[in-house]
């Protein structure tokens, strides 16, 4: 399903958003550039609130993880570097 189908399934409006999120890394420092200054845009646009996720938390915070205790996340970056 696009997000357009789900848009006129449910008769969404960009205007219905009560904020607009992105990531913010760790991650490859141009698509980071690219995605940030778009909901930027987007957000001055529309008049709303930018929420930035770190990658790495968002990975953490997954529903289930809690209840294993203290989690570590390990991402690959590259050339066998890590974050």
């Amino acid at each position: 399903t696009s997000f357009l189908q789900l848009r006129e399934k449910h008769s969404f409006k960009p205007q219905d958003l009560q904020f607009v999120a992105t990531g913010v890394g760790p991650g490859s420092f141009t698509g980071i550039r690219v995605s940030v200054n778009f909901i930027r845009a987007l957000a001055q646009a529309l008049s709303k609130p930018v929420l930035p996720l770190n990658s790495l938390h968002v990975i953490a915070l997954q529903p289930g993880l809690k209840s294993v205790g203290r989690v570590r996340v390990l991402q690959y970056a590259f050339r066998n570097l890590y974050y």
